[in-house]
């Protein structure tokens, strides 16, 4: 059986021989990205073969230089015979951790903050679902010789549980337990139904977990359930991506009953390392409140998300409930129980729920625009007396996929571009001030709105060829953002027009998302109170550039307000109060879903907008009055 040696990981395996190269890394645990998911159209899985040979691995997604240098795509490769492979910081996902902390700020940027809004998050009086009490029972007696688990059942009416729900299994485990402790003990509920008894005052140990499940990046939140304070917090990129950038590639993998095991075990490794990360005692876990998009969460339950994009997108199931902790592989308390926010349907799912939870959107008069933008695009539009919701196919571009040079949002991504109106040359900033690798989604925002301001770049999206950064490659234009002198990968870092294309279909998606749901009530956009930007992608927005390119409506900056993870936030809402748990279903009942490719004027919104800003300049008056500005 050939060996593969992995680099600079050095992790070495054996496989079969005609293995393909993609399939060796996911079973040594070394991950590469690859948004179509190893079907060989994205050319992201680009490594470098330093002995050995492999058969295949061409393809026109690598320059000849990349030929040259004994590059191939790992998905298009076999493996036959011994190799030595070193794979590209850019295309390794096995150590990349989202970014963290502080980015780049630039004088008069327009970049949302989110970190004063948790201060108005809605306040729910209702306590958790999960709460312990500590008892001291009066032990048997042959005076009063009335059996344990009804002796139990008295202790807890006195302290106000009505009719406690105790099971055989509970009793079972804890016939010893009430002896040795002196029937001193605490028991943990859930309703009316004790799920677990411990010996003595446990009481002041009550923890629980709020969980985002998304696409691209999972975050998880410990807290002390007594009081809902936040102990720990922790983000990992789902290990998902290897498999895919999107929901659709990933529920094409799942198609048969290995793909959808190997997704399930990716998330649940996710999910695990993040416990690990906010909790050295999983056993301590008790609740765990969890909010993902429809399937991110059927993948996680490993039920069969196929009919989601088969019409008529019906998903299996909307309404969760309580799902027990020992069959669902998560690492917490046997005993636990786990809280899945409802979704509405198939594209709009209990993130979206969980964020106008946390919003308050149900419950506010203005009327609001609720925008997740991430490697999907779902929209909310409404107020307390309605609401209805949508989701486009954005496709992955705000995450960087669909773009040549496009990565994540990780150390040394251009994030923000400045171009100079006089030279029409870029000034590029990264993640972490490393060297350029690549361009994440705000800097291909950034990028394509100072394109267009500085006459780089046509409404049409074609490059002017006549600008000394605009380079040609095989005949067709580009512009160059980072030269390979400079750049960390020692090649030309670059925007070219296939690239600009593939953002300009996805920001498309949006604005006729949004358009479309105005349509539906009659309303236009000029109607619009307050915008509310959630996911992880809008926190780094620069709203007058993502409105300069005709991505988001063009109203006035003091109506958008960055929300921050509201898929996380609504998770804990409904972890720390059970009266916000009910809140959420209530939200999931309310929502209209509107199916836009059952719209027919959806298609006529998405094509006018693919231009830059828009086909109707009248749309973005602050757009066309900076440009005359230049």
């Amino acid at each position: 059986m050939p060996k593969v040696l992995f680099l600079p990981d050095n992790v070495e395996i054996q496989v079969d021989e005609g293995e393909n190269l993609f399939r060796a890394a996911l079973g040594g645990q070394v991950h590469l990205y690859a948004a179509c998911g190893g079907a060989g159209t994205c050319g992201k899985c680009r490594v470098r073969i330093d002995s050995g040979e492999v058969v295949g691995g061409k393809s026109p997604k690598l320059t000849q230089q990349d030929r040259d240098d004994g590059y191939v795509l790992a998905c298009l490769s076999k493996v036959t015979e011994d190799i030595v492979v070193t794979i590209p910081e850019e295309t390794s996902l096995t150590h990349i951790k989202p970014p963290e902390g502080k980015r780049v700020e630039v004088l008069n940027s327009k970049v949302l903050k989110g970190s004063d809004f948790e201060e108005s998050l809605p306040v729910f009086e209702e306590p958790p679902a999960v709460r312990k009490i500590y008892l001291e029972v009066t032990p048997p007696s042959l005076e009063e010789p009335t059996a344990d688990k009804e002796r139990l059942e008295r202790a807890l009416v006195e302290q106000g549980i009505e009719t406690p729900s105790i099971s055989l299994g509970v009793i079972r485990e804890s016939v010893h337990l009430f002896r040795e402790s002196d029937w001193k003990l605490t028991v943990t509920i859930i309703g009316q139904r004790v799920i677990q008894i411990e010996p003595g005052d446990t009481s002041s140990s009550l923890l629980g977990v709020a969980m985002d499940i998304g696409t691209t990046t999972c975050a998880a939140e410990l807290i002390d359930l007594n009081d809902g304070r936040i102990i720990a917090r922790a983000t990992a990129y789902n290990a998902q991506i290897a498999f895919g950038d999107d929901v659709i590639t990933r529920i094409v993998h799942a198609r048969d009953d290995k793909g959808l095991s190997e997704l399930r075990e990716a998330v649940l490794k996710t999910i695990n390392e993040l416990l690990s990360e906010v909790s050295s005692d999983h056993s301590a876990i008790i609740y765990l409140s969890l909010a993902g998009n429809t399937t991110m969460t059927q993948l996680l339950l490993g039920i069969p998300p196929k009919y989601i994009r088969e019409e008529p997108y019906v998903p299996s199931i909307t309404d969760y409930g309580l799902v027990s902790a020992v069959d669902s592989g998560i690492a917490m308390s046997p005993k636990g129980l786990i809280a899945i926010a409802p979704c509405v349907a198939s594209y709009v799912g209990g993130d979206i729920v969980a964020g106008v939870l946390a919003t308050s959107v149900a419950d506010r008069e203005p009327l609001t625009l609720f925008v997740d933008m991430g490697t999907n695009g779902e929209m909310v539009l409404g107020n307390r007396e309605w609401m209805m919701t949508c989701a486009c196919s954005a496709g992955p571009a705000f995450e960087g996929g669909g773009i040549r040079n496009g990565m994540r949002a990780a150390k040394g991504a251009i994030e923000l571009v400045r171009v100079d109106p006089m030279s029409r040359r870029p000034t590029v900033f990264t993640v972490g001030q490393g060297k350029p690798i690549g361009i994440c989604g705000s800097g291909i925002i950034n990028a394509i709105s100072e394109m267009y301001m500085a006459g780089v770049l046509g409404p049409d999206g074609k490059l002017d060829r006549s600008v000394e950064a605009v380079t040609e490659r095989d005949g067709a234009p580009e512009y160059v953002l980072v030269d390979a002198m400079e750049s960390g990968t020692g090649k030309d870092i670059v925007l070219d027009e296939n690239d600009i294309d593939n953002f300009i279909r996805a920001k498309g998606a949006i604005f006729a998302g949004v358009t479309s749901l105005l349509d539906n009530v009659g309303l236009t956009l000029d109607a619009i109170d307050q915008v509310l930007i959630a996911g992880g992608f809008g926190h780094y927005l620069d709203i007058e550039k993502a409105v300069g390119v005709g991505l988001l409506p063009d109203l006035p900056l003091e109506k958008f307000r960055y929300v921050g993870n509201g898929s996380l936030l609504g998770a804990r809402l409904a972890l720390q109060s059970e009266g916000a748990r009910s809140k959420a279903k209530e939200i999931a009942r309310k929502l209209t879903y509107i199916e836009l490719s059952h719209v027919p004027s959806y298609m006529d919104h998405y094509m006018s907008a693919l231009f830059i800003p828009h086909t109707d300049e009248s749309l973005f008056p602050s757009v066309a009055k900076r440009k005359s500005a230049r």
